[in-house]
């Protein structure tokens, strides 16, 4: 069962993307439960074609976006795509939590 979504939205960051991408894939987590959505926002840089080609033990799924939109309009795409993922907490209930430092 998925417990965690890792959602990575990206635009022509290909070498980050791979220095990410390996230390995600690198966590102790059984590959059956996390899942890695990453958001390709009109990159030409290679990234859609790096992705493809990435051997992954866990889910990955790569939503390719033919435009460059905003990085949250990404987010927001690729986390959509994330189907185990709960759904968000009633605000309300957020505003009632406190940050302790």
């Amino acid at each position: 069962m998925i417990r965690i979504s890792v959602v990575i939205p990206t635009y022509n960051r290909r070498a980050v993307l791979e220095r990410t991408l390996a230390a995600v894939l690198a966590q102790e987590f059984a590959a059956d439960a996390y899942e890695v959505v990453v958001a390709v926002d009109g990159a030409t840089d290679g990234t859609v074609e790096m992705l493809r080609a990435l051997k992954s033990a866990c889910a990955l799924q790569v939503l390719e976006l033919p435009l460059v939109l905003e990085t949250e309009v990404a987010r927001t795409l690729a986390v959509a795509e994330a189907p185990e993922l709960p759904p968000p907490p009633d605000p309300l209930f957020l505003s009632t939590l406190r940050l302790r430092v």
